[in-house]
């Protein structure tokens, strides 16, 4: 009987699905992949660059996951890559852990190289088809804020 208890208890505790949580599986994404995605014309597009073992990155990742909550419905796109050079697995628990519902992916080092990443956190503002800006290291909330007001308004999307 405690067995079973105990199995039970570790079936909760470890299966976000029997909870009604849907998992935010974290997948490999190609250098394609992120053109596409920018090219697709999503106006605002948020890439944040960060990686599991980043502090600042895992600090501000509630900030990001409140502000997708916000704007999704209004058309912001944000979208996590990791940068973490042991593959998805190493910001999968992260993910997990902080019940991040905007997409995540794992670019690993290509991805540093193509967009010559120098230092994380990263916020890469793409616009109508092209990266606009580079916003190196964290950010207050209020600064995004703005920032996604006036991608908004260049946009021709009130909120």
């Amino acid at each position: 009987m405690t067995v079973l208890l105990m199995l039970g208890l570790f079936h909760l505790s470890t299966g976000e699905a029997a909870a009604g949580i849907k998992q935010n599986k974290v997948k490999p994404i190609g250098l394609l992949d992120i053109k596409r995605m920018i090219n697709k014309g999503d106006c605002p597009l948020f890439i944040v660059a960060m990686a599991a073992w980043c502090a600042p990155c895992r600090d501000e990742l509630p900030m990001m996951q409140k502000l997708h909550e916000k704007y999704a419905g209004k058309g912001l796109k944000i979208v996590g890559v990791s940068l973490d050079m042991g593959g998805p697995a190493m910001i999968q628990p992260l993910v997990d852990q902080m019940r991040l519902t905007f997409p995540v992916y794992w670019g690993g080092e290509k991805v540093v190289r193509e967009y010559k990443i120098s230092g994380i956190p990263l916020l890469l503002i793409a616009r109508e088809g092209e990266i606009v800006e580079k916003i190196l290291g964290s950010r207050p909330e209020n600064v995004l804020e703005e920032k996604i007001q006036s991608l908004f308004d260049q946009c021709g999307k009130k909120n």
